[in-house]
C-alpha cells in the first residue's frame, strides 16, 4: 500500500510553495488513504500538484510535518540518513564535524520540525516536540548508529515546555547505551558534558563562537565576573587566555559541582564560586569593579506576556554591571529570548549604561548562535541569541 495523501487548498498550498514546513491542521481539505501519526505522507494541492512529503501528526495544531519539497519515493528511515548526511555536511562545511561536538540537527533549519539532534563525541541527545517525531524515534536512532556506529549512545531528552501545552508527556531515557558525561574540548579548554542532569542538552552549544571570541579580549591579570556561569564556559576560557581571578556566579547545585571539576579539569587556581542565585549575590558585590563582565541570563521573556517584566529583568541586570564596570572594561552581554527584539536588546543596554553616565562602543556587531545552529527565513523563531561585546570608554 503506497503513502497516505493530504490534500490543502489555498493559503496552505500558498505557505507551502513558499517553502513552509508545517502544514496546519486548518489548511487541510481531504486525505486519502489512513494514516497513522509518525507515518510518511505525500501532500498535495487542490489541482494534484506536488507540495512535500512529510510526518503525519495528530497532536496540537499541526497536520503534517514537511522533511522535504520534493518527491521522495524510499522509506521514512531512507529519508532521515539522507536529512542526516546533508546536515552532517553541513556541519563539516563550517568546520565543526572535527571538533567532536555540534548541533546535527535544528529543526526546521535543517528541514526536521520538531527535532534537535545535538552531538558529543560518541553521545548523541535528541529532542523532540513533536507526536510525530516520538513516532518516528525508532527510524531516528537507527539512521544515526548507521551514520556514527554501533558504539553510540543515544539518549532523549525531551522535556521542554512545548511538549506539555500540546499535551505530550515529558521523557528522558537512554534509546540506546547509558553513557552519562564525555569531556569536549573548545579551543584551549575542556568541559565536562553530562547529558543527564546538563540544561538543555547538557551545554550551551549556541555560545561557542562568543566563547572562543572573548578569549581574543583577555589582558594578562584581567579580574572577570562570569554571571550565570553554568558549568564555567565564559569564565574557563578567560582564565586559559591569561585573565587573572575569575569569579563565577550560578545557583544549580548540579552545576556548580561540574564547574568545579571543569576548573580542575583545566587547572585553574584563581578563582571564587558563589553558589548561589545571582540577585542575592549581585548587592554584595556592586561595589567591586572587574575588567571584564559576563552576563549570559536565562531568557527573561519567555513569551509576550512576560515582555514588560523581562525588560525590566535586563534593564536591571544590565545596570548592576554597568555599576561593576570601569573604563576599558570589556562586557558581553546575552539575551536568549526570542520575543525581545534585537533594537529593544540595544536600548536596554545603552539605557542601563547611560544611567550610569558611562560611554561605550561595540565591539563588532549585534552576534547570533554558532553556525551550526542553521535556520531560514520560514524558520525565524530559531534566531533567538543576541548577545553583544561592548567597552567602556
Amino acid at each position: 500500500m503506497g503513502r497516505a495523501e493530504i490534500f490543502v487548498f489555498g493559503e496552505g498550498a500558498k505557505r507551502l510553495r513558499e517553502g513552509a514546513l508545517l502544514l496546519f491542521n486548518k489548511w487541510v481539505r481531504g486525505v486519502r488513504g489512513e494514516p497513522k501519526p509518525g507515518d510518511l505522507v505525500s501532500v498535495y494541492d487542490g489541482g494534484g500538484g506536488f507540495l512535500g512529503c512529510g510526518l503525519y501528526e495528530t497532536v496540537g495544531p499541526v497536520a503534517v510535518r514537511l522533511l522535504s519539497h520534493r518527491e521522495f519515493h524510499g522509506s521514512r528511515f531512507d529519508l532521515f540518513i539522507e536529512l542526516f548526511e546533508k546536515a552532517l555536511r553541513r556541519r563539516k562545511i563550517i568546520g565543526y564535524l572535527d571538533t567532536g561536538f555540534y548541533r546535527l540537527i535544528n529543526s526546521d533549519g535543517d528541514f526536521i520540525p520538531g527535532l534537535i539532534v545535538d552531538v558529543y563525541n560518541d553521545i548523541v541527545v535528541i529532542q523532540s516536540s513533536s507526536q510525530a517525531i516520538d513516532e518516528a524515534l525508532k527510524d531516528i536512532v537507527e539512521a544515526l548508529v548507521e551514520i556514527y556506529g554501533e558504539d553510540i549512545t543515544v539518549y532523549e531528552k525531551s522535556d521542554q515546555k512545548s511538549r506539555s501545552d500540546i499535551g505530550l508527556m515529558f521523557r528522558r531515557r537512554f534509546l540506546k547505551g547509558s553513557k552519562e558525561e564525555t569531556v569536549i574540548h573548545e579551543g584551549n579548554s575542556k568541559f565536562i558534558v553530562n547529558i543527564v542532569y546538563g540544561q538543555k542538552t547538557g551545554f550551551f552549544l549556541d555560545q561557542r563562537e562568543n566563547r572562543l571570541f572573548l578569549e581574543k579580549l583577555v589582558e594578562p591579570g584581567a579580574k572577570v565576573l562570569d554571571l550565570f556561569s553554568y558549568t564555567g564556559g565564559f569564565g574557563i576560557h578567560a582564565s586559559n587566555a591569561g585573565s587573572g581571578e575569575v569569579f563565577f556566579v550560578e545557583s544549580d547545585k548540579k552545576a556548580v559541582e561540574v564547574l568545579r571539576r571543569n576548573l580542575k579539569l583545566n587547572s585553574i587556581s584563581k578563582y571564587k564560586v558563589y553558589s548561589a542565585d545571582v540577585w542575592d549575590v549581585l548587592p554584595k558585590i556592586v561595589g567591586e569593579k572587574f575588567d571584564i563582565i559576563i552576563a549570559d541570563p536565562p531568557a527573561f521573556i519567555p513569551s509576550k506576556e512576560h515582555y514588560s517584566r523581562g525588560s525590566k529583568a535586563y534593564f536591571r541586570l544590565f545596570s548592576y554591571v554597568a555599576k561593576m564596570a570601569k573604563e576599558g572594561s570589556v562586557v558581553f552581554l546575552s539575551s536568549c529570548s526570542y520575543f525581545l527584539e534585537t533594537s529593544d536588546f540595544l536600548k536596554l543596554a545603552n539605557r542601563a549604561f547611560r544611567s550610569q553616565n558611562m560611554d561605550h562602543v561595540l565591539l563588532g556587531t549585534v552576534r547570533g548562535a554558532a553556525a551550526d545552529h542553521v535556520f531560514n527565513i520560514e524558520s525565524q523563531y530559531l534566531d533567538y541569541l543576541k548577545s553583544i561585546f561592548l567597552e567602556v570608554i
